[in-house]
């Protein structure tokens, strides 16, 4: 028999300020890459903390959520983590190979950064679907996570600019933080 954890309000809140902390500092981060014009070591740091607890506190806001998240969401939840966990990984690679920029990091990491980058668009795909059952309310952050995929997934396909990836990174942390502010406003 499987035992569910409730999580009481206070949890659920320090889970959704958690996510909305890193998925902030990930827009920071991404924000100093674009003025710097390329990578430095104390934005590939600020980067690898943001990667990592996001993958973590994801679990947490599946957590958070309960039963009404469901299982779908939970592998939107877990293809977006994997994801999050790998690219954590490759800004540990660029602050210790001093990698400049985005372009030739991609080119060394191959196949596997791509593959990452696929798993990260369908996660953040599923989870944005699993939102529109909900209210009306979570319309936007649907809207700005299938936005980001699509943008993600153009870029990609198209080769386009590495700023396009920087925006579609901005719009589904952005839609990551509004989910979280949402939730935190119902519990309060």
């Amino acid at each position: 028999m499987q035992k569910v954890i409730i999580m009481k309000r206070s949890q659920k809140l320090a889970v959704y300020v958690i996510t909305a902390f890193f998925f902030l500092l990930y827009i920071l981060s991404d924000t100093i890459e674009l003025f710097q014009s390329g990578f430095t070591s104390s934005q590939m740091i600020l980067t690898y903390i943001a990667m990592a607890g996001i993958s973590l506190s994801l679990i947490g806001l599946y957590a958070a959520d309960g039963a009404k998240a469901g299982f779908v969401r939970l592998i939107g939840i877990l293809l977006i983590s994997v994801s999050f966990v790998y690219f954590s990984g490759t800004a540990t690679y660029a602050f210790a190979e001093k990698s400049p920029e985005y372009a030739p990091l991609v080119r060394k990491l191959g196949f596997i950064y791509l593959l990452h980058g696929v798993i990260l668009i369908i996660g953040t795909f599923i989870f944005a679907v699993t939102l529109l059952k909900e209210k009306s309310f979570y319309l936007i952050v649907s809207i700005m996570l299938i936005a980001s995929s699509l943008l993600s997934f153009s870029a990609g396909l198209f080769g386009l600019s590495e700023q396009l990836y920087v925006v579609s990174n901005f719009i589904r942390n952005s839609g990551f933080v509004v989910f979280c502010l949402l939730r935190i406003r119902k519990l309060i």
